[in-house]
C-alpha cells in the first residue's frame, strides 16, 4: 500500500549560491568557443498529424519547433532507445531524466509517484497523444504505464498550464504511439527472468502516402519480491491510425488499453501479513484529433478524448479468526474524464505562429467503498461530476536570432470559478553557438473530488480554490568540439501557494477538512553533459540539485509533521545524478548506466506518531545488449536475443520507508520480425 503521502525530502537548506557557479562557467566558456556558422534552420509547417522530426519538441507549444526555439527545460526519449535499452515501464526510463524523481512503494506493480522539479506528485500531467491520463486533481500511478509501441517520449519542465490547464504545474510527460511505414512488418519479442518475471508483445505496423497505422498487444507477468501474495500483472493493446487524404485534411486515432492486477501483502511497516489483499485497475483512452488547412497560412485544429478508468481494492479476511482492527476493507472507482479542443494555427510569416483555442472538459466519478473492523461496518459513496472550459493564446516567434514566445489562458470552473495562467519564454543563440534561454509562468492544479464533495466521517470543502504556482528558469547551453560535446546548466525557482491540506480539528465546529492554508518553494539547478567522441559511442550524464522547504505549514505542527514549517518536502533528494554510455556496433547495441539518488525525509508509519527519517543514498547500475543476428530485409525474418541486467551490483535501498526495492533483475529474450 502507499503511505498517506508523498511529499518529499532533502535536508535542511544549505548556501544557494554555489550552483550558479556552474552557469558562470558555462557562460565565460561561450565566450572562447569558436562560431557556429550554421543557422539554426527553420522548421516546416506539420504535414501531419504524427511528427516524424527528430530535433524538434512538440509538447512544449503543441506544435513542433526546433530544440533551439524551446525555452522551457525538455527532454525527448525515442522509443528505439528505450528499446535497445530493454525499458518496459516509462518509469525507469524517468528516473534518469533531469529533475524528475521516481518513487516506487515497493514491488513490480505498487504504487509509482513522480516528483517534477521537487513538486508534489499530481502536479506532472501525464498524456498519451495528447489525452491525459491523470485522475482529476492530478494523482497519477506510473507503476502500470509502459513503453508498448511508443514511437517517443517528450518531457518539458515548468508550468504548462497555459496550454494544458490543470495538473501541469512542474511539467508535462507526453507519450506519442509509435507510427507505421512502408510495406506490413510484424514483431514480436518474448523475455523472462528473476521473480518468475515473463514478457511478451506483437505488434503489427505500416503506411503509404495517405495513412499509416501500427497496433501492438503486450503482457507481463511477475510473482514479486515476496513469496507471499505479491504477483503482478499488465495486459496492454496500443493503436494509432493516421490518415491523409489530401485537400488539406488529414487526421488520426488513437486507442492505449490497459488492464493489471497488483498483489500487495504489506503493512504500513512494509511486512507480508496480507495473503489476499489486491489492487485491479482498468484504463482506456480514446483520442482523435483531426486538421484541416484552412489556407496555406491558417489551420484549424480539433481534438475529441476521453478516458475511463476503472480500480478497484479487494482485501477480505483472511481467514475465519481475523475480526481484529480493521480486517476487511473492498472499494471501487469509476473515474471518466472527456474533452474537447479546438484551435487555429496562423503562420502569417516564416517563424511566427500565433494560437487561439478554446477547450471543454468533462469530469465524472462514482465510487464507494466499505470496511469491517471491530467496531462494525462503516459505508461511503461518491457520485459527482463537473466540467471546466477554457480560452487561451499563444504567440511564437523569431527576430534574428532570438525567439520569443508568449500565452495566457483562462479558465472557468463549475467549481471554482475563473482562474487565469500565464507564460512567456525566450530563447537567443549567440554567435559563438551558445544559447541562452529563459522563461517565466504560472500553474493551477484543481482540487480532487474527495478535497471537493467528500462527506461522512470526512467533510469536503466545495469553497476551495486551486492550488497555484509561480515560476521562473534560466539556462545555458554550449556546443565544444565541433559539437561533439554539449554542456548544459538550468536554474530553476518554483513558489507553491494555496495547497490544499487536511485537518482533523477545523477551526469551527461543522466546518470542513480541507482548507487552501499551506506553501512551500522548490529551487534548483539541472546540468547535463552530452559527448560523442567516435560515431558510434554516445556518453551522457546529469546531475539535479533541488532545495525545497515548507513555508507556510497550515495546520500541521511540530517537526515530524509531514508538512513541517521550515522543513524540506519529504521524498525528493537533494541530489541525484545518472551517466550512460551507448555503443553501436553495427548489428549490436551495448548500454550501461548508472543512477545515483542522494538522502531523502520520508515518515516512518510503522510507528505511532510517524516521525521523520532520512532514507539512505543508494546507487543502481543497469545494463543491456541486443545483437541481430540477421538483418531486416523481404521474406527473412531478423533475429536480436536480448540481455538486460538491472540493479547489477545488487544495491539494497528503500524508495519509500519501509518498502524495499527489486535486488539484481536478470532479462533474458529474443526478438524477431519480418517486412512482407
Amino acid at each position: 500500500m502507499s503511505g498517506p503521502l508523498d511529499s518529499t525530502d532533502p535536508t535542511a537548506a544549505t548556501g544557494r549560491t554555489g550552483p550558479f557557479v556552474l552557469l558562470l562557467i558555462l557562460l565565460a566558456g561561450s565566450l572562447v568557443a569558436g562560431p557556429d556558422e550554421v543557422p539554426a534552420q527553420e522548421l516546416p509547417a506539420p504535414d501531419s498529424v504524427r511528427y516524424r522530426l527528430d530535433d524538434v519538441v512538440v509538447t512544449a507549444h503543441r506544435t513542433p519547433l526546433s530544440r533551439d526555439r524551446v525555452a522551457h527545460g525538455a527532454t525527448v526519449l525515442t522509443g528505439e532507445e528505450l528499446e535497445a535499452r530493454g525499458i518496459h515501464r516509462l518509469s525507469e526510463a524517468l528516473e534518469e531524466v533531469p529533475g524528475m524523481h521516481v518513487a516506487r512503494n515497493g514491488s513490480f506493480g505498487a504504487a509509482t509517484s513522480l516528483f517534477t522539479r521537487g513538486g508534489e506528485s499530481d502536479y506532472t500531467r501525464v498524456l498519451v497523444d495528447g489525452i491525459p491520463l491523470n485522475r482529476p486533481g492530478g494523482s497519477f500511478d506510473a507503476a502500470h504505464l509502459t513503453t508498448t509501441n511508443v514511437e517517443r517520449v517528450e518531457v518539458v519542465r515548468g508550468p504548462a498550464s497555459v496550454l494544458y490547464g490543470s495538473d501541469a504545474m512542474t511539467g508535462v510527460v507526453q507519450v506519442f504511439t509509435g507510427d507505421g511505414e512502408g510495406s506490413p512488418r510484424g514483431e514480436a519479442g518474448v523475455s523472462g527472468g528473476t521473480y518468475g518475471s515473463l514478457r511478451w508483445d506483437a505488434s503489427v505496423s505500416g503506411g503509404g502516402e495517405t495513412a499509416d497505422y501500427s497496433f501492438s498487444l503486450s503482457r507481463y507477468t511477475t510473482d514479486g519480491l515476496f513469496r507471499l501474495n505479491n504477483e503482478y500483472e499488465n495486459t496492454v493493446a496500443s493503436g494509432r491510425v493516421d490518415l491523409a487524404p489530401g485537400e488539406g485534411l488529414e487526421g488520426g486515432l488513437t486507442l492505449r488499453y490497459s488492464d493489471n492486477a497488483y498483489h500487495f501483502p504489506t503493512d504500513a511497516a512494509g511486512e507480508p501479513v496480507d495473503e489476499n489483499a489486491v489492487s485491479r485497475n482498468e484504463s482506456a483512452a480514446l483520442g482523435l484529433d483531426l486538421g484541416y488547412e484552412l489556407t496555406p497560412e491558417l489551420e484549424a485544429r480539433v481534438q475529441v478524448q476521453t478516458h475511463q478508468l476503472t480500480s478497484a481494492t479487494d482485501d477480505r479476511p483472511d481467514g475465519p479468526a481475523d475480526t481484529l482492527g480493521a480486517y476487511a476493507f473492498e472499494s471501487r472507482q469509476d473515474v471518466d474524464r472527456w474533452g474537447t479542443d479546438a484551435r487555429l494555427e496562423y503562420r502569417p510569416a516564416e517563424g511566427t505562429i500565433l494560437t487561439l483555442g478554446g477547450s471543454v472538459e468533462g469530469q465524472d466519478r462514482d465510487s464507494f467503498n466499505r470496511s469491517e473492523s471491530a467496531f462494525g461496518t462503516s459505508r461511503g459513496s461518491m457520485d459527482r461530476s463537473r466540467d471546466n472550459r477554457a480560452l487561451y493564446a499563444q504567440a511564437v516567434t523569431r527576430v534574428g536570432p532570438v525567439s520569443l514566445s508568449t500565452g495566457a489562458r483562462v479558465d472557468d470552473n463549475e467549481q471554482f470559478g475563473a482562474h487565469d495562467t500565464y507564460r512567456g519564454g525566450a530563447t537567443w543563440e549567440l554567435p559563438t553557438g551558445t544559447l541562452l534561454r529563459g522563461s517565466v509562468g504560472t500553474g493551477f492544479k484543481e482540487p480532487t473530488f474527495l478535497e471537493n464533495y467528500s462527506t461522512g466521517f470526512v467533510t469536503g470543502n466545495p469553497e476551495l480554490d486551486p492550488e497555484r504556482s509561480r515560476s521562473w528558469e534560466a539556462g545555458v547551453e554550449q556546443p565544444l568540439l565541433d559539437d561533439r560535446l554539449t554542456l548544459s546548466a538550468t536554474w530553476f525557482d518554483q513558489r507553491f501557494e494555496d495547497l490544499i491540506q487536511f485537518t482533523f480539528s477545523p477551526p469551527e465546529p461543522g466546518d470542513p477538512n480541507y482548507f487552501n492554508v499551506a506553501a512551500a518553494r522548490s529551487d534548483g539547478l539541472e546540468a547535463t553533459v552530452a559527448a560523442r567522441p567516435v560515431e558510434r559511442l554516445e556518453l551522457d550524464a546529469s546531475y539535479t540539485w533541488t532545495d525545497t522547504e515548507v513555508l507556510d505549514a497550515g495546520f500541521d505542527e511540530g517537526e515530524n509533521a509531514s508538512f513541517a514549517p521550515g522543513q524540506p518536502l519529504l521524498r525528493r533528494p537533494e541530489h541525484r545524478a545518472s551517466a550512460r554510455a551507448r555503443l553501436d556496433a553495427g548489428s549490436g547495441r551495448f548500454t550501461a548506466g548508472v543512477s545515483w539518488v542522494g538522502e531523502r525525509v520520508d515518515r516512518d508509519f510503522s510507528k505511532r506518531p510517524a516521525p521523520r527519517i532520512t532514507l539512505d543514498p543508494y546507487a543502481t547500475v543497469n545494463v543491456s545488449a541486443e545483437w541481430t543476428l540477421l538483418g531486416d530485409a523481404p521474406s527473412r525474418p531478423d533475429v536480436t536475443p536480448t540481455l538486460r541486467i538491472r540493479n547489477l551490483l545488487d544495491a539494497s535501498y528503500h524508495e519509500v520507508a519501509n518498502f524495499p526495492t527489486p535486488g539484481r533483475t536478470l532479462f533474458v529474450g529474443l526478438r524477431t520480425g519480418l517486412r512482407l
